[in-house]
């Protein structure tokens, strides 16, 4: 009787969820105002660190470096940046409110020196499908994977394919400029990782079943 039962709950336990196409857009907006249609861009703005959720998968952001010295020794805070229905990384002080000479703000670029960069972890393990980028002209974008998953070059505007799966600890990528004028992070796509079916809780049923009638 109690096999029964544990078979039972197996059966009618809630299915697992299926895998989903989730989409984090950094640079839309829905109007001119500070209200964001992304949730992504508007959630990272003015941030050297930080993480948006989107249908129940986390994403955290990190720019690395997180100040740049420039060659008057001046220190600059890097931090990410949406307007304009674009999004890069700002090279500022903070304190002061200005940038360094030639920054593109809404942008990846090397104008102050060193290649713009940005991390990318989720709280499970997911697979990155695509990469989208515009304002692309004479310009070289990595996508690098820290577990030495071989790189993806992006080489132009529009949608750039992936497919590498990333997530948990030691599996973070990173978008970053590698020359030429500069680039808008506009969006990425993951696809989820679906959980063993419901046949793997069936196939659990019947052998603790099994088990109870070889008892008997």
């Amino acid at each position: 009787m109690k096999n029964l039962l544990i078979a039972c709950l197996l059966v009618l336990a809630p299915l697992p969820a299926a895998a989903a196409l989730i989409q984090f857009d950094l640079a839309k907006r829905t109007t001119a105002s500070t209200t964001f249609d992304g949730v992504a861009g508007a959630a990272l703005d003015g941030l050297s660190l930080g993480s948006v959720t989107i249908g129940g998968v986390t994403a955290t952001l990190q720019v690395v470096p997180s100040t740049y010295t420039g060659p008057s020794g001046r220190v600059y805070d890097v931090v990410m940046n949406q307007a304009s229905s674009r999004f890069g990384l700002n090279v500022v002080d903070l304190e002061n409110g200005d940038g360094c000479a030639d920054e593109q703000s809404e942008q990846f670029d090397g104008n102050c020196g060193f290649k713009e960069q940005v991390f990318v972890s989720f709280d499970q393990d997911v697979i990155l499908e695509s990469i989208d980028v515009s304002l692309f002209g004479n310009d070289l974008a990595k996508i690098e994977f820290e577990d030495g998953t071989a790189g993806v070059d992006i080489t132009a505007t529009g949608n750039t394919s992936v497919g590498v799966g990333v997530g948990g600890i030691g599996r973070r990528w990173s978008m970053a400029f590698d020359m030429g004028n500069g680039f808008s992070f506009d969006r990425f796509t993951i696809r989820t990782v679906a959980e063993p079916s419901s046949l793997a809780l069936i196939g659990l049923a019947l052998l603790v079943l099994g088990a109870g009638t070889r008892r008997r």
